[in-house]
């Protein structure tokens, strides 16, 4: 049946309760009773597109990286470095590398630890550690040191014998004795010094890191180890090479092994989350006893040798 708009008045007219929309009987207008689609909504989304804009203004979403780390990771910090918590350096996330990846990262890596020290410097590639880039730089270091102990022992430092041979009293047979066992000793001293390097990495880096933990340290033995890694190969074999110019060669070493020291208090804050006063008392520490058990030796020594001098 259609509908009429004259059957308004017509008593026996009964429209169709709402909700119901018979073939002919046109929705109601006005506010939203059931009939058709709802209106859009104009909260949220979806329903509601777009949606309200951003505090300053829409568009601008996502906001612009922040400068340095890729990616605008982590936020430039305000005041150079700050101990890990709120307020402190964000650390990016652990991320080793393929192993080829991370041999040919090492270069950039070495020159960037040690021209730009800071605990930032380290704590951005700590979350690279993984224990086979750690044995290729423990291997790469100790065949380096093999090569140049075997070089130096077997051929500078005779050489540098036969330079001041001319002004000694020392019988050529006997000098010529000494050249030969120079010579024979040069591969045994290189295999050992190949075994001192990785023996002495686990028991140095262990003794640090255990003094780490004890100072409230909260990094891994492997990050640690990696990062010790980081400026102890390009330091060491600069040192190597660097002993090997007569004269300013133990000078030369001197200089290295204290920007060590400096390089590897940056490395405990970024490993450990230390602040730096706390860094520097666990690397200090052991120099620090050192010092002080050679003083009293040496004061034992003395004491023991003038009174066994006899008085006249």
């Amino acid at each position: 049946m259609s509908y009429d708009p004259n059957q308004g008045n017509n008593p026996g007219y009964n429209p169709p309760p709402q909700g119901e929309n018979p073939a002919g009987y046109p929705p109601p207008q006005g506010p939203y009773t059931g009939y058709g689609p709802p209106p859009p909504s104009q909260e949220g989304y979806p329903g509601g597109y777009p949606p309200p804009p951003q505090q300053g203004g829409y568009p601008g979403y996502p906001p612009p990286p922040q400068e340095g780390y890729p990616g605008g990771y982590p936020p430039p910090q305000q005041g150079g470095y700050s101990p890990y918590g709120p307020g402190g350096y964000n650390e990016p996330p652990a991320q080793p590398l393929p192993l080829g990846d991370a041999i040919r990262q090492l270069p950039a890596q070495y020159l960037r630890i040690t021209t730009r020290p800071s605990a930032n410097t380290f704590a951005m590639e700590k979350g690279k550690a993984a224990w086979n880039i750690v044995w290729v730089q423990l291997l790469f270091l100790g065949v380096v040191a093999a090569i140049l102990i075997a070089l130096y022992v077997g051929v500078a430092l005779p050489t540098l014998m036969s330079t001041f041979n001319s002004n000694s009293s020392i019988p050529p047979s006997t000098f010529n004795s000494i050249k030969t066992l120079y010579a024979s000793s040069a591969i045994p001293l290189g295999i050992g010094a190949l075994i001192f390097t990785i023996v002495g990495f686990f028991v140095g880096v262990g003794i640090m890191f255990l003094i780490a933990k004890a100072f409230g340290g909260q990094g891994t033995f492997l990050q640690h180890g990696y990062s010790y890694l980081l400026f102890t190969v390009p330091l060491t074999i600069l040192s190597y090479l660097v002993a090997l110019v007569p004269f300013i060669g133990s000078l030369g070493s001197l200089a290295i092994s204290i920007y060590s020291i400096v390089l590897q208090v940056y490395m405990t804050m970024a490993v450990h989350r230390l602040s730096g006063g706390r860094a520097t008392m666990a690397v200090l520490i052991l120099p620090i006893i050192a010092i002080i058990l050679v003083c009293v030796f040496v004061i034992v020594l003395i004491t023991a040798v003038s009174r066994s001098i006899p008085s006249h």
